[in-house]
């Protein structure tokens, strides 16, 4: 799934948009409101991560990159949104595997931009 920024409501978007500017109206703008979805996906805490292995930065559930957003599965699985590029993108696999080839998609997208 990839949707791009060009889309004027992708933000609005249940599953792509989770982690988009907050919503003033839409789906998530209701149930949530702009409060609480800004506050979900503010970084929360910084850190060693000692599953992960590296230093993270964490909001209520999502690790923060530089304003992006993203959470992997187990097995290679992820999906993330980038808001500094306008865009939102998940991957999934039906095996356990590395994150090799969801860092290929990602090289992938960001090179086409």
């Amino acid at each position: 799934m990839f949707h791009s920024g060009h889309r004027k409501d992708w933000e609005d978007d249940g599953t792509a948009g989770c982690g988009g500017r907050p919503a003033r109206q839409g789906v998530r703008g209701v149930r949530a409101g702009g409060e609480l979805h800004g506050e979900f996906i503010r970084p929360q805490v910084s850190g060693w991560d000692l599953f992960l292995g590296f230093d993270v930065t964490w909001t209520l559930g999502l690790q923060h990159y530089d304003g992006d957003l993203a959470m992997g599965g187990l097995g290679g699985s992820t999906a993330w949104v980038s808001r500094k590029h306008g865009y939102s993108c998940a991957f999934v696999t039906r095996h356990l595997a590395g994150p090799h080839r969801m860092m290929a998609l990602e090289e992938a997208i960001e090179s086409a931009r």
